[in-house]
């Protein structure tokens, strides 16, 4: 309890001096005096006495200093089995990503979770979202971020946030000019989709199918980039999340949000039913739902 008071005691009697022993550890003179004096406050006794040469140790200074040294050394050596210990207990954390979550998510989340975790080792790595429920479902040592539904069994889900799937239409598509689209009136053109891969696919394949027509998809992409490269190219609509597209909008082309709440882009963090999480992954989740870490960029409406 009175570590850093023992160890002030000691510089003193090293230094023979308050006056050097305070320029030795940092602090002022004055501080220096006050520790020495609680000290003396908590023993009840007197550890140095004023001589013409100096400050000399009394008796119970003699008495107790080889007991200062134990006590200093003795929380010197615990601190360092704790720093020991620590290392071994924190595992590198693993995470998959689908793609284009960490751009939709706080841009600062990871490395936030770095300053806050510097023992923790963070790797993180970037997939589909099928691979990134697959890589989840298949290895213990992963938890991900992934687009939902969660199509893998055996895993948990917790939901985090969603956004907006819309639409890039060239401005020269009649469809242009309506401020909002229904799927219905999709019926009839050509559809450039998110693969298979993408767990959006299904939601807008579900959607057709609920407004009575099977979509024309003429070419599927796994970038958002892709989603504008193709619109412009092709004349047709692309799927696209709105986050993406406030970066590739341009005379060109403009956006509409598809506002069925049913077709969301939704991101739920996974994990292994089976599986223990790790101190790493249960300090990340911990990060991520009780420090109220995930603020996301604001999505269209």
């Amino acid at each position: 309890m009175y570590g850093k008071e023992f160890e002030s005691f000691l510089q003193v009697c090293k230094d023979g001096s308050i006056r050097k022993a305070a320029k030795s550890l940092y602090i002022s003179p004055q501080g220096l005096g006050k520790s020495i004096k609680t000290l003396e406050q908590e023993l009840g006794i007197q550890l140095f006495k004023r001589e013409k040469n100096g400050i000399q140790l009394t008796e119970y200074g003699e008495a107790i200093k080889p007991f200062a040294k134990n006590i200093v050394d003795n929380i010197k050596a615990i601190n360092n089995s704790i720093e020991q210990l620590n290392k071994q207990i924190f595992e590198p954390l693993n995470v998959a990503c689908s793609l284009g979550v960490i751009g939709a998510l706080n841009p600062s989340l990871f490395n936030g979770f770095q300053k806050k975790y510097p023992e923790i080792t963070l790797n993180v790595i970037e997939a589909t979202d099928l691979k990134v429920q697959s890589i989840v479902a298949e290895q213990d040592d992963f938890i991900g971020i992934s687009v939902g539904p969660v199509d893998k069994k055996g895993l948990s889900e917790r939901f985090l946030t969603s956004f907006n799937l819309a639409w890039l239409i060239k401005k020269s598509n009649p469809l242009a000019a309506k401020e909002h689209i229904e799927f219905a009136d999709v019926k009839n053109e050509r559809l450039i989709m998110f693969s298979k891969e993408f767990m959006a696919y299904y939601r807008i394949m579900e959607c057709c199918r609920k407004a009575g027509f099977s979509p024309n998809i003429i070419c599927f992409i796994n970038e958002a980039i892709m989603a504008y490269i193709l619109c412009v190219k092709l004349n047709a609509l692309a799927i696209t999340v709105d986050l993406a597209a406030e970066y590739i909008i341009n005379e060109e082309i403009v956006l509409r949000t598809i506002l069925d709440e049913e077709c969301r882009w939704e991101l739920y963090l996974i994990n292994r039913n089976d599986a223990k999480l790790s101190k790493a992954q249960q300090s990340f989740i911990n990060y991520l739902f009780n420090d109220k870490t995930i603020t996301t960029k604001k999505s269209r409406v």
